[in-house]
């Protein structure tokens, strides 16, 4: 009998705790990227999303003549 059955009364399946860490990963990976997206925010990058292969492209731009400076892929 797993600690879990003896609190919450019935024990969860394989799957079901598979399911929950692959839950919790995901959690914290959103919170890992919103870390970052911040710490580039705070930074003066515009971010924004990819969506295939990295999670988001990063610029800064020149405030005088608006030209991109710097570019690169999180």
């Amino acid at each position: 009998m797993s600690i879990d059955s003896f609190l919450f009364g019935r024990p969860r399946t394989r799957k079901q705790r598979k399911r929950e860490q692959i839950r919790e990963n995901w959690r914290k990976g959103m919170a890992g990227q919103d870390i970052v997206r911040m710490k580039y925010v705070l930074q003066g990058y515009e971010v924004e999303p990819t969506g295939r292969g990295h999670d988001f492209r990063v610029r800064r731009r020149d405030w005088l003549t608006d030209r991109v400076i710097e570019s690169k892929t999180c």
